[in-house]
């Protein structure tokens, strides 16, 4: 993301009137879902890459995710303790690469 759009978004984010108790997007706001999405699609394909966790046939069930919620699945305790952690690391990698 170019330094341009940085300055939109910390803008609209700066003279907005809400309070975000965690770190993430504006509730309610016009770009929060494209924004969101824009994140979450590349940490789903992250753990897609990973094959790992519950599957049908061909079928990948093991992450699925719909607006801000995210199921994580799987068949055994080992790989469902790979997939929150690839989930984790991804953010931290993306929180740096972005701030950069």
């Amino acid at each position: 993301m170019n330094n341009y759009l940085w300055r939109i978004l910390y803008r609209y984010y700066e003279i907005s009137k809400v309070i975000i108790k965690v770190e993430g997007v504006k509730e309610g706001g016009i770009l929060s879902p494209y924004l969101f999405y824009f994140f979450i699609d590349q940490t789903l394909s992250v753990c897609t890459d990973l094959k790992v966790g519950a599957k049908i046939g061909e079928i990948n069930l093991f992450i699925l995710a719909n607006c801000d919620d995210i199921v994580l699945l799987s068949p055994s305790e080992k790989y469902i303790k790979i997939l929150p952690r690839t989930c984790e690391e991804y953010a931290k990698d993306w929180n740096r690469i972005e701030s950069s």
